[in-house]
């Protein structure tokens, strides 16, 4: 059920086979012409049923879309990809049946498969799993026609899998029905895994957010790479089922972790004896993302930016993203900072403010901040913040799934419409590359 598609049709498409077979001397030009007459015959009675067989025009368009559909369904056949004597023209009309029967076969799967995944949905409130779970995969459904649109797929399949979005594989070399079914074969994989750690799950998105100092509602974040990569820290540990770290643990593993690949190796071994061969197969996806990690933890000696664990002390900036204050409690903290006489005081009553993202914003664009102020704010920010400002005050940065970079030629392109703009790229600009690297990470997750 969970069996990935992308390797599963023998290596030739319909056309490929056609030409490999022409050029084997196996079939001659008299044999294409009749193949392709076929074709044509197909398409015409596609045509006309498109029609409710009133007429036999149609745009080009259209009818490009009608022979992509039927080499489609071709291109699901076993019989002449088992047999290739087999692939002449008088059983053209009956191959296609049968792979458009193929097809229609497939698509109820997708539909009981995603009435599945929608009803075993975990609890966890990130925009787009939840786009994707209970919307993009039904309108595909909806939408998708296997005599005429085979090979479309509108649907954006934005939530980022362990090794990131469909768009970053291109679309795994699929279209249509196959692209939908290999997403949603990755996604249930997920899912399964997630679900062997849902009792910890909500625990351990509190302490993410609280650390991180935003909602995971906002961010692209995958749950099971969050999961994951406690569950390979966690390997090293006494009680390697519990994913939430203590600090103890944390200071444990700063010592113990000297080696990033070694460590990792020991972790999948570990992580091997507790989860099915399949899940661990699909894990490796993130092995060498994870090696990377852990190598700027140890140039770093710190794992705090990795690893989920039990703070003392929450002094992170912790935005509200989609509520803004009322405009009461809004003027309330403009009015105390404005009382404060010292930059530390003034900058301190931001931080340690309930206010919004957008809230943040108009305090920043209301100018109440000298030059010296605003340096000192943005010198106080971590990574995941910086990030924030950035992605909201140049949102076309991230247009069409780009991922901005923090270059010198980028941040100089840049515009600067308020004078703290160019302040804020000014303090980017000075970061060290580590930094710069972390929040072009993070930007990732904001796309």
């Amino acid at each position: 059920m969970n069996e990935l598609i992308h390797a599963q049709y023998q290596e030739y498409s319909f056309t490929d086979m056609v030409h490999k077979l022409q050029k084997e001397g196996k079939i001659d030009e008299v044999q294409i012409q009749a193949i392709e007459s076929e074709l044509v015959k197909i398409a015409h009675h596609l045509v006309l049923q498109y029609n409710h067989k009133r007429s036999s025009t149609i745009s080009l368009h259209a009818y490009k879309q009608i022979h992509r559909s039927i080499l489609y369904a071709l291109d699901h056949v076993h019989t002449y990809k088992d047999n290739p004597s087999l692939l002449q023209a008088n059983h053209i009309e009956c191959f296609y049946q049968q792979g458009f029967q193929y097809i229609e076969k497939q698509l109820e799967s997708l539909k009981h498969q995603a009435l599945r995944l929608e009803k075993q949905a975990l609890h966890v409130e990130n925009e787009r799993y939840q786009d994707v779970l209970h919307h993009q995969f039904f309108d595909f459904i909806k939408d998708y026609h296997p005599a005429y649109k085979a090979t479309l797929c509108k649907q954006d399949f934005d939530y980022p899998l362990l090794d990131g979005l469909a768009l970053d594989h291109q679309m795994y070399g699929l279209v249509g029905l196959d692209l939908a079914q290999e997403y949603a074969n990755r996604f249930d994989l997920e899912q399964q895994f997630c679900h062997l750690y849902e009792n910890q799950l909500e625990t351990l998105v509190h302490w993410y957010e609280l650390q991180k100092g935003i909602s995971v509602h906002v961010l692209g974040l995958n749950i099971m790479e969050l999961l994951l990569r406690q569950q390979l820290f966690a390997c090293l540990l006494p009680n390697p089922k519990k994913l939430l770290l203590t600090k103890v643990e944390l200071e444990f593993l700063a010592r113990k972790i000297t080696n990033a690949n070694t460590f990792a190796n020991l972790a999948y071994k570990r992580l091997q004896n507790s989860i099915n061969p399949e899940m661990y197969t699909y894990s490796l996806r993130f092995k060498e993302r994870f090696v990377q990690e852990l190598q700027i933890a140890i140039s770093h000696q710190s794992f705090d930016s990795f690893i989920i664990y039990e703070m003392e002390d929450c002094n992170k900036v912790q935005f509200q993203v989609h509520h803004a204050m009322d405009n009461d409690s809004f003027l309330d903290i403009v009015e105390q900072i404005e009382q404060e006489s010292c930059t530390e005081a003034r900058v301190q009553r931001l931080l340690s403010s309930k206010a919004s993202i957008h809230d943040v914003l108009d305090i920043l664009d209301m100018s109440i901040f000298n030059q010296e102020e605003y340096e000192t704010y943005f010198c106080k920010l971590d990574s995941l913040t910086l990030a924030l400002l950035f992605r909201y005050i140049y949102p076309e940065e991230f247009l069409f799934q780009q991922t901005p970079t923090l270059d010198a030629d980028t941040l100089h392109r840049l515009e600067s419409a308020r004078e703290w703009y160019t302040l804020l790229k000014k303090h980017l600009g000075t970061l060290d590359a580590w930094q710069r690297q972390e929040i072009e990470q993070i930007f990732q997750s904001l796309k």
